[in-house]
């Protein structure tokens, strides 16, 4: 399931899943900075096997955001 592969990446980025709700935004409420985001920018590509567009991921985007914008990819490889 999606969620739980995005917990698979918080946890490679030493970041506790656990801790961490849909509504929260990357910069603002988890702490991520530029470099951060670029690791978890690679990190998504590496567990879900896909390649995300440049300037994917944006500081104010939350992780529900995020979650729907990754599932949004993997069904148009389908």
């Amino acid at each position: 399931m999606m969620t739980e592969k995005i917990k698979e990446v918080f946890n490679m980025l030493e970041i506790e899943p656990d801790e961490i709700t849909g509504d929260m935004t990357l910069e603002d409420d988890i702490g991520m900075d530029s470099q951060e985001l670029v690791e978890l920018h690679c990190a998504i590509e590496k567990v879900m096997g896909i390649k995300l567009p440049a300037q994917f991921i944006k500081k104010s985007m939350t992780v529900e955001e995020l979650i729907k914008s990754i599932d949004n990819i993997c069904e148009g490889k389908k």
